[in-house]
């Protein structure tokens, strides 16, 4: 799997098993910032680390996805509001 992106794998969306998935959005070292996604404002809290279900999904997918946020983020909804699909997702100072 050395070299195939998250994106190019053979399995549905939902494997990730995120409450949001974000496309073109980097999380990378975003702990602290806000994010706005539709109406809501979310702060991202830190890393989330991919677990063991992804490699029963499919073997090697939790190492591809260990480095670089590539697992995803937590945080905290600040600001409560609607997110529809195709909502711009924008980092705020």
């Amino acid at each position: 799997m050395d070299g195939v992106k998250p994106a190019h794998l053979p399995l549905p969306a939902s494997t990730r098993r995120a409450n949001l998935l974000l496309r073109g959005t980097g999380l990378r070292d975003s702990r602290g910032r806000i994010l706005y996604i539709g109406q809501c404002r979310v702060r991202i809290f830190g890393e989330a680390k991919p677990c063991y279900q992804m490699d029963e999904a499919l073997p090697g997918l939790k190492d591809l996805m260990w480095e670089g946020w590539a697992g995803g983020a937590f945080g905290e909804v600040v600001e409560e509001g609607c997110i529809a699909i195709g909502d711009p997702a924008q980092w705020t100072d």
